[in-house]
């Protein structure tokens, strides 16, 4: 199921997914992995993050499994902060 899809479906449930807070500040330039220069690895991350009801990535996964799929998880799980989901009771819960 695409994200789209999962958002429309939590929205039907009365559910808020998580929100991003100031993702461009995550990943830096020097965060490079020496590996992936070494080797001019380029390129997308595709990841999905599982947000605690604390708004912290407690899990992330990628599509691929290059230096620069695991780095950026790691920075992820260190770094990203989110606005976290709204169960439909209200209450901060997993997204």
């Amino acid at each position: 199921m695409g994200a789209s899809m999962l958002a429309m479906a939590a929205a039907a449930a009365g559910m808020l997914i998580p929100r991003p807070i100031e993702p461009g500040t995550w990943i830096k330039t020097e965060d490079y992995p020496p590996q992936a220069l070494r080797s001019v690895q380029r390129g997308y991350v595709l990841y999905r993050v599982v947000v605690s009801p604390e708004g912290r990535a407690v899990e992330c996964d990628t599509v691929g499994s290059t230096a620069l799929d695991k780095a950026v998880c790691r920075l992820i799980r260190e770094r990203g902060r989110f606005h976290p989901a709204i169960g439909s009771n209200g209450l901060p819960s997993h997204g």
